[in-house]
């Protein structure tokens, strides 16, 4: 698949595709292939995609890629200002995936954000923002 494919089936009105292609895009980032053809476009399409859905179901598939690609895949050239400035406005499922991306992506520059959220008043959000804080704490880059 490629990525124009990809960005039609996001933009697209079908939920059941954009699932199936989701957990496609999920297992690909999550198997031990480093070498995906236009993965950082890619990522930035389903970033994109993520941010602007409104379907909770799908919404929460696209951030679960995207938490996958963090953990398996080479991020370090991505930017994820755009997922930072969106935090506030995402549903709380999606919160916590994307302070565990921001946490992944071992960038000093989200330390402050993530800090903000130790002070949440959900636990979960609490919890995954204590994780996120140490998982960059392991990993300065």
């Amino acid at each position: 698949m490629d990525v124009r494919e990809i960005e039609q089936i996001l933009k697209g009105k079908d939920e059941q595709e954009k699932i199936e292609t989701i957990s496609h895009l999920s297992d690909v980032f999550e198997s031990y292939n480093k070498s995906i053809e236009n993965f950082e476009e890619l990522i930035e399409v389903l970033l994109n995609y993520a941010l602007e859905e409104q379907n909770l179901e799908v919404k929460e598939e696209m951030f679960d890629a995207l938490a996958n690609a963090v953990t398996y895949q080479n991020v370090e050239r991505m930017n994820w200002d755009s997922l930072e400035q969106h935090l506030p406005q995402l549903p709380l499922p999606c919160l916590i995936s994307a302070i565990n991306i921001l946490g992944m992506t071992h960038d000093q520059k989200y330390l402050p954000t993530i800090k903000t959220y130790t002070e949440h008043e959900n636990s979960a959000v609490k919890g995954e923002a204590y994780l996120a804080l140490e998982e960059m704490e392991h990993n300065r880059r």
